[in-house]
């Protein structure tokens, strides 16, 4: 699997942005596992571009006093990564309202790190479709 990198991410930002039907007040960045580091480099190198974050199965997300800017944040984990993962992602979203980051934590039942079932692809474009439509 080859990350995207993040002069990909710009590159395709500033095609869009000249769109005159492209909102820019409402991007957000999107990443699964691994690509959440580049997410957290892209919200420190040009903040005031990004509304929110989306991400599936994280491995790990932005220090959150660095991200006070951003609107809100859609982290979905699988259930079965076990207790010290949800206990992790609990503590940051505990953190993330204490500094103002409306985030939606999602816990999947019966999905790991990686999971590839139809099931729980549904419903992580449930929780996507969601997530997009109040923000």
């Amino acid at each position: 699997t080859t990350l995207f990198r993040s002069d990909d991410v710009m590159d395709v930002y500033q095609r869009m942005a000249k769109d005159p039907n492209v909102d820019t007040n409402r991007v957000f960045l999107y990443g699964a596992s691994a690509e959440t580091g580049r997410i957290s480099q892209l919200l420190l190198e040009k903040p005031e571009l990004w509304r929110g974050v989306i991400t599936f199965s994280p491995s790990g997300l932005p220090n959150l006093p660095d991200t006070t800017h951003v609107s809100g944040m859609l982290v979905v984990v699988g259930k079965d990564e076990g207790n010290a993962v949800t206990q992790r992602w609990i503590k940051y979203q505990d953190e993330a309202t204490r500094n103002g980051i409306q985030m939606d934590l999602v816990f999947q039942n019966g999905a790991q790190h990686i999971s590839r079932s139809i099931g729980t692809e549904l419903e992580r474009a449930e929780n996507f479709s969601k997530f997009l439509s109040e923000n």
